[in-house]
């Protein structure tokens, strides 16, 4: 029987930080996603298999990891970091889009129009801070700077 030899882990970049500050706005981000996915819209596939960067079963274990509460500090490696930043960025531009605001309101039994504007600019404004100093700070590692900017060039259609 031939012995396997363990592949190591990716280096660690950086530390997400998932304290109750951020945990809530962590919670939102992932949870539209979770939402797209469980009523099988074709946005997160097609965004997926536009980036190629990794899995739906990736997608789902970071997203386990990020919405446990216990998790205050989580590890990012490279594919987490992409991740997150796409994450972010598809974030950003589903609460543009009239089609979620519709979604939304459709899930939701009382109208929360004011609710989800101020959602909105509070997402807004959280994920585009979080995207300028992510790539600010990691704008020598060229893989990283190849995958933030096909994310970028990303927009969904109508």
């Amino acid at each position: 029987m031939k012995k396997k030899k363990s592949t190591p882990p990716e280096p660690i970049l950086c530390t997400l930080l998932n304290g109750p500050e951020k945990f809530d706005n962590h919670t939102v981000i992932f949870n539209l996603i979770n939402i797209l996915i469980a009523t099988q819209d074709p946005i997160i596939p097609q965004y997926f298999k536009y980036l190629n960067y990794f899995s739906g079963l990736q997608y789902v274990l970071f997203c386990n990891r990020i919405s446990e509460k216990r998790n205050k500090e989580i590890p990012l490696n490279q594919q987490h970091f992409i991740l997150f930043y796409a994450m972010l960025h598809l974030t950003t531009q589903l609460y543009q889009s009239e089609k979620i605001k519709k979604l939304v309101h459709s899930l939701t039994t009382e109208n929360h129009t004011q609710t989800f504007e101020e959602k909105k600019a509070d997402l807004d404004i959280i994920c585009n801070t979080a995207l300028s100093e992510l790539k600010k700070y990691y704008q020598k590692n060229n893989t990283l700077i190849i995958a933030m900017n096909k994310i970028d060039a990303y927009r969904i259609s109508e």
